[in-house]
């Protein structure tokens, strides 16, 4: 496994100078950041730097469906190798129950694939295999949903697990949140059968 550091500058006035990204592997930024005219695409594409495109948080299905549309347009702007600086979007999903995500998950599942058909080297350049040694494709990598629940908490492990089961193929993006419900979930499923 390879670690690979993304600097963000999502919440930065102004983004950082390419230069100053030794030990990085890219910049992660939002649409607003990407559309813009001075947008470093082309530059991140020269110096071999990968750029994560953060959507969201989106309001609904219709709201990430437009944000991909405009994605997509903003990198038909740009030249081939530009837009295959960008490795993965990472949709920031409305925050609902279980229930509503998998409504919302289907909703917009086949918005990700045509965006994914459109733009294929999202994803799909940067040599990624699976446990196999088999390339994956940019269906796998090139989309990501970053899920929490209505409350604001995490959806618990068995809940992504079955999000990823049913809507196939689906990356996740795992926060910490998740990883402390599953061991919560874990450890409440450990002290109920200790208990009987």
């Amino acid at each position: 496994m390879i670690l690979r550091l993304f600097r963000s500058a999502i919440s930065s006035p102004r983004l950082p100078r390419l230069s100053s990204l030794a030990g990085y592997s890219g910049l992660e930024l939002s649409l607003p950041q990407l559309e813009d005219a001075s947008a470093p695409l082309e530059e991140c594409a020269r110096r071999s730097l990968r750029v994560i495109c953060r959507l969201g948080p989106v309001a609904d299905a219709c709201d990430a469906e437009a944000q991909l549309h405009r994605l997509s347009s903003t990198l038909r702007r740009h030249t081939a190798d530009a837009a295959a600086a960008v490795e993965l979007v990472l949709l920031q999903a409305p925050a609902a129950n279980q229930d509503a995500t998998h409504d919302y998950l289907r909703a917009i599942q086949p918005v990700w694939s045509e965006f994914l058909e459109e733009h294929t080297s999202v994803g799909s350049r940067h040599g990624r295999v699976n446990a196999h040694g088999n390339p994956l494709n940019h269906h796998v990598l090139g989309v990501c949903h970053l899920l929490t629940s209505a409350d604001g908490a995490a959806l618990r492990a068995a809940g992504l697990a079955e999000a990823v089961d049913i809507y196939s193929p689906t990356r996740l993006a795992l926060t910490a949140r998740h990883l402390a419900s599953a061991s919560a979930s874990s450890a409440s499923a450990s002290s109920a059968s200790a208990s009987s």
